[in-house]
This record gives structure tokens, sequence and C-alpha cells, in this order.
């Protein structure tokens, strides 16, 4: 199976449920679905940092060691390797809104680069049929997550080119990354060693003939040829997310990524 480490899980999932209760049916389901280690990865913007916008809680150090704590009680319970994790920002600013003390405390980093949809915190404007300069962002943003100084601590780029915010217009919009800005920019994440992830919530609602026709095709298909690494992620808010993993399975059947390109 070549799809069996998903780094990116969140448990803070629904409003005041039990943290350890919703990881367990994460896991749970993460082991029905032929997965062997997780991660979980909760959205987190230390508090040290200005400009989180509504989307942050006020977090420190204290919530990733409460995350540890649980991670190490289920790591008791079951056979399936468990990480602890977080997904952090990109800020308008150039901010990656991470201390060293929370490094210290994390298994690995997520880092997205296109959240669009939180204009004035990681987006400069409503790209609402702007669809160009939407594209020409996302190059920018991304090539701004390789060249900044906490780059090689990043272990995985999530769900990169997504434009979150504007799932309906993916492809309008990725058509207007030239074939040399993808080349240059999946060169920095193999030379700094960050797996790009094939994200299923990316392609959910897709059928399988329209995963191959799509964008994401070609993308993925430049960075296997570029020699990038890679790995899945559910981005799971819901273990019923589960379901479209085989639609990113079904990107990575179409591009030629293979087993050993799949990080572990």
């Amino acid at each position: 199976m070549l799809f069996t480490t998903d780094l990116h899980i969140h448990s803070d999932y629904p409003a005041q449920a039990d943290r350890l209760t919703v990881m367990r049916e994460c896991a749970s389901a993460a082991e029905e679905n032929g997965l062997t280690t997780i991660g979980f990865s909760e959205h987190y913007w230390n508090r040290a940092f200005p400009g989180r916008g509504r989307y942050y809680e006020d977090r420190g150090p204290e919530t990733l060691r409460e995350i540890r704590r649980a991670v190490g009680q289920l790591q008791k319970e079951t056979s399936v390797r468990i990480l602890t994790g977080c997904e952090s920002e990109f800020a308008m600013d150039g901010t990656i809104p991470l201390t060293e003390e929370d490094l210290s405390i994390l298994d690995y980093v997520i880092v997205p680069h296109s959240h669009l949809n939180y204009i004035g915190v990681t987006a400069s404007m409503d790209f609402t049929d702007h669809w160009k300069e939407c594209a020409e962002y996302m190059v920018q943003t991304f090539h701004g997550v390789m060249r900044h100084p906490l780059a090689d601590r990043i272990t995985v780029l999530a769900h990169p080119f997504e434009p979150v915010g504007y799932g309906d217009h993916q492809n309008e919009i990725l058509q207007w990354i030239p074939d040399a800005d993808f080349r240059a920019c999946v060169r920095e994440a193999r030379d700094h060693d960050i797996a790009l992830e094939i994200n299923s919530l990316t392609v959910k609602g897709f059928s399988p003939e329209e995963v191959v026709r799509s964008e994401w095709v070609r993308f993925f298909t430049i960075a296997r040829e570029e020699g990038c690494r890679f790995t899945y992620g559910s981005d799971l808010h819901g273990t019923a997310q589960f379901a479209y993993k085989k639609l990113a399975e079904a990107v990575a059947d179409a591009t030629g990524i293979t087993e050993e390109r799949m990080a572990r």
C-alpha cells in the first residue's frame, strides 16, 4: 500500500470534545484504512507572535505538551505509531509563528503557504476573479516558506498550491502557473528535504477521471521529476474524511509517484 503514513490529522473537533476520545477514534479509523503511522497536527500560532487573526486560538507550548501527553497515553493502547506535530502558518509578513521551545516539543512541523481564505493574515487580498494574481501570490508564498530561516525545520508543506477558499477554481488558477515556476518551487522543497503533501481534501468531490485531467497531475509530475519527497495528508477533521484517501492515491498513480518517494 502506497499511503501508510498520515501526518495531517486534527483532533480539536468537535468543539469542546475530549481530545483523547477523538484521538482514539482517529487512530482506530486510521488503522482500518491501512495506516501504520499517524500524526496529530493542530493549527498552531504561538501567542508570542502578533497577527494571528480569528482562525487561531491563543496557544503556547503548554498546548503542545498537552497533545504530547495525550499521544503518549494513546500509544499505550494501539499498535499504530503516533506522532506529535503541528500545522503552523506562513503569515503575510513572512512570519512562521513557532518558537524554539515549540520545536523542541514536536516530532515534525507542517506549514501551509496557501490559506488564501485568511485575508489580512496569510493572504494579501480577496482573490475572487483575480486568478492570475492568486497564482502569482502562491508562487511567492511557496518561495517565502522555502527561504524562511526555519525552512530546514519544516517536515511537510501542506496542500501545496491548493488555493484554499477558492476550491471550485483550482484548475483555472493553477493554469496560470507555468511549468518553469513549478520547477523552481519544487527544487527548493527538494533541496530543503521538505515533503510535498498529497492532500485528499484538495481533490474531494473529484471523480477519478477529473483527477487525471486536473492540474495536480501536472504539478506532482514535475515534483516527481525533480526528485521531491511526498507524504499523504488526510487533513482530517472527522473520520469520514478517510473516504477521500483513494482520490489522493489516484493523484499518485497518475503522476508515477512510488513508495520509495514517500516520506516515512
